[in-house]
């Protein structure tokens, strides 16, 4: 009902443009089509309100949770598609990959020889769909299983705690929120990063080095003092000798992003 309305408000508004003549009446034309159009949003959360009546306030919501196993496994790829919500990745137990939301999520694994590959996705509501609500969602991965991560943000807080990970390879393409990640210590580790809206910040331990590449955003990048510049790229000291390393290639977006050693 509400789309049909938006597309005779939309239709009304062609026919205005159309009939007046001078760019002074069409601009008032466009300004009473803005107006008109608005509200619609606000219409569409009126009569779906984000919160249905299966889940009463103060009612407890049915949390899934899903586990596959890795034994014998010697090289993952992960997948993980976020929605509206938080998303927190870390450790967990050996020999499996745990997930755990409050809504259904959708899940494709396959395994060939000492492979896998896992691709979690949780569902993406329309505006004004009875699903729409903020959904906490945590993944934990085995801590010695070599890994390469994706990550394709939402909205709301993404937390990457990859500390202890055994991580090789990394692709993050942030959403709307805050955004933390913190790296593990040891490896050589190659990651790829688009900022979004909101704030960024990069952890790097003591004793991993870093190689930056930076395409600049909208938003200011913070680095520590101690980082060199070398034509387009930023090199944290002891880059040439050092054992363990991270290449990152960043990309800011509309807000701050912040490296912090």
């Amino acid at each position: 009902m509400i789309a049909l309305l938006i597309l005779v408000l939309l239709a009304l508004a062609a026919a205005l443009w159309w009939a007046v003549r001078g760019w002074a009446a069409r601009g008032l034309t466009l300004a009473f089509a803005a107006l008109l159009l608005f509200p619609a949003p606000f219409w569409s959360l009126r009569y779906h309100p984000p919160f249905p009546a299966p889940f009463p306030a103060g009612a407890a919501l049915p949390v899934q949770t899903l586990s596959w196993p890795l034994a014998g496994v010697r090289h993952l790829r992960l997948g993980l598609a976020a929605s509206v919500g938080s998303l927190s990745v870390s450790p967990g137990q050996t020999r499996s990959v745990r997930s755990r939301a409050f809504a259904r999520v959708s899940a494709q694994f396959y395994r060939a020889g000492a492979a896998a590959s896992l691709e979690l996705r949780l569902p993406r509501p329309g505006l004004g769909s009875a699903a729409f609500r903020p959904t906490p969602w945590s993944v934990a991965v085995d801590p010695k299983v070599p890994l390469d991560l994706t990550v394709q943000g939402g909205v709301g807080q993404l937390r990457l705690q990859l500390v202890g990970l055994d991580l090789r390879d990394l692709s993050v393409r942030d959403g709307v929120g805050v955004t933390a990640i913190a790296f593990p210590r040891q490896g050589r580790i190659r990651a790829r990063i688009r900022g979004g809206v909101g704030d960024l910040t990069l952890r790097i331990p003591a004793g991993l080095a870093v190689d930056l590449r930076w395409q600049p955003g909208m938003g200011p990048l913070r680095l520590p003092r101690s980082w060199d510049l070398r034509g387009s790229r930023y090199r944290s000291p002891g880059w040439s000798l050092a054992k363990n390393r991270l290449r990152l290639d960043l990309t800011g977006g509309l807000g701050p992003v912040a490296v912090q050693q």
